[in-house]
């Protein structure tokens, strides 16, 4: 009787080992006995439970890595151009539309910053975007919110938003950085003051450049141009016509098409200019 059950706890115990090394090299589809309640029964048991327990925790944390990696995936291929630092703000992400902002932009920033070099950002802190080496940690520590910044590198323009990881504990765990590239927008921006400020000054033959824009900035500045354009010629037209009249000549008149203003004022001249020329032929 003895025999018989030391070789049947045996048993029991030799299965209990094999299903600890299936479990410990993956197989948690294991079927295991728990009908029995002594000790061996309740070694199977919590080895069931274990297993269970093991492979719920894979499949969240699957479920977890999938999003996570949806999350990557979309950052990767998203158009704003993002930028993830650590606790420390040493920079561990940079998305695709970043990554080929710096590289495009390397040379021009590398005229303030030296050291700057795209293909060595990660791992690089973030301070290293400031001209004059200021150290920006005890701001960014401050930061509760997402805070509008600018970085102006030589004739490079780039606004940004920071907005702090925040953890339920209130500590900082990194940052998210979206850049925004405004060089064409500040240099369209200059282009249009020193247009609008010449035509201030009765110089309205500047013009805005259409080399290098696209999209809003070339319509905006296409339309700027033939606005100068129908004023340019309005005025022209007139200041001929007056020149005409202060020779006496009073067979002139204004041919060009002109709409609103100027086509009313267009109008009231030559109409102006019919009178005086008939009053001229009643009295010769």
């Amino acid at each position: 009787f003895f025999i018989i059950i030391l070789t049947d706890t045996t048993k029991r115990l030799s299965q209990a080992v094999w299903i600890a090394n299936e479990i410990a090299n993956g197989n948690l589809n294991n079927q295991i006995d728990i009908e029995h309640k002594d000790e061996t029964g309740q070694l199977r048991s919590a080895l069931n439970c274990m297993q269970t327990q093991l492979r719920e925790r894979i499949e969240n944390e699957k479920q977890v890595a999938e999003e996570a990696l949806r999350i990557n995936r979309a950052l990767d291929k998203a158009t704003t151009n993002i930028l993830i630092t650590d606790k420390n703000y040493n920079i561990i992400y940079l998305n695709e539309a970043a990554q080929s902002l710096f590289k495009t932009e390397e040379e021009n920033i590398r005229k303030s910053l030296i050291n700057f070099e795209a293909n060595h950002l990660i791992g690089a802190n973030f301070n290293l975007f400031h001209q004059k080496n200021i150290e920006q940690t005890p701001l960014l520590k401050g930061l509760t919110g997402s805070h509008l910044a600018k970085i102006t590198i030589d004739d490079l323009a780039l606004d940004h938003i920071i907005t702090p990881v925040i953890n339920s504990n209130g500590e900082h765990l990194g940052m998210v950085v979206e850049f925004n590239n405004r060089t064409l927008e500040v240099a369209t921006e200059q282009e249009i003051n020193q247009v609008l400020q010449a035509a201030s000054q009765g110089d309205l033959q500047q013009r805005i450049t259409l080399e290098n824009k696209s999209g809003f900035f070339k319509t905006f500045s296409e339309g700027i141009n033939q606005i100068m354009d129908s004023n340019q010629d309005a005025v022209e037209d007139i200041m001929r016509l007056i020149a005409a009249l202060a020779n006496g000549d009073l067979t002139k008149q204004i041919e060009n098409q002109s709409v609103g203003i100027f086509g009313q004022l267009k109008n009231d001249i030559n109409l102006t200019v019919n009178l005086n020329h008939e009053l001229s032929a009643e009295s010769d």
